[in-house]
């Protein structure tokens, strides 16, 4: 990471610093792969969107964009981490009209097995929480989200019709809401694993 009082002169140092890491790299006997490089720009909307630059790593030249996909999260230059939230919502649509194929309300697993296939798809939706749980919260959109496929869920668990509200389905089902499991996951990381056991928000 490197910084500047201009976007040219962070560019520079950026560059800079990755020429010392290539050598290093190159000096232990190993290469670098400059096509599978990203970089992107941290920046603070009230200074304006950066404009277009790249940096050379290893004699290519890799563009400097505003967001990046890293680890399974998207993540963009102002933190605010809606490209992420924007990219969750059709991936957690997509899990939970396959899950509820699977699971219809007449017939079908049983409860046990329907609790454990809710709970892949709540990991989908959680997956990275630590980093955005406090983003989440400042989302209305996001949350909208996350409670509608939470709500749906919960009803293929007790088999409730779709007039069922939010809460009571999620009572039926005794799976307390997904802001809960986040803030629990965000509390957790922060106090390094100390948070007591059964303790969900």
């Amino acid at each position: 990471m490197a910084e500047g009082p201009s976007w040219g002169e962070a560019s520079g140092l950026a560059e800079l610093a990755v020429a010392v890491v290539v050598r290093a790299i190159r000096e232990a006997g190993l290469e670098v792969a400059p096509q599978k490089t990203q970089a992107m720009f941290f920046f603070d909307h009230r200074r304006g969107l950066p404009p277009p630059a790249e940096i050379r790593v290893g004699g290519v030249s890799v563009p400097v964009g505003t967001k990046m996909k890293y680890l399974g999260l998207t993540l963009d230059g102002t933190w605010s981490f809606g490209e992420h939230f924007g990219g969750l919502a059709p991936r957690l649509e997509g899990a939970t009209n396959a899950l509820s194929r699977l699971l219809p309300n007449l017939g079908g697993p049983e409860t046990r097995v329907r609790r454990l296939l809710v709970g892949a798809v709540r990991s989908i939706a959680l997956y990275g929480a630590p980093v955005w749980a406090e983003d989440l919260a400042a989302s209305r959109r996001a949350l909208q989200v996350v409670r509608a496929a939470e709500r749906r869920l919960a009803g293929r668990v007790v088999r409730a019709y779709r007039t069922v509200s939010h809460r009571a389905a999620l009572a039926l089902a005794g799976t307390p809401p997904w802001s809960c499991w986040r803030r629990d996951t965000l509390t957790r990381t922060s106090a390094g694993g100390t948070c007591g056991r059964g303790v969900w928000c």
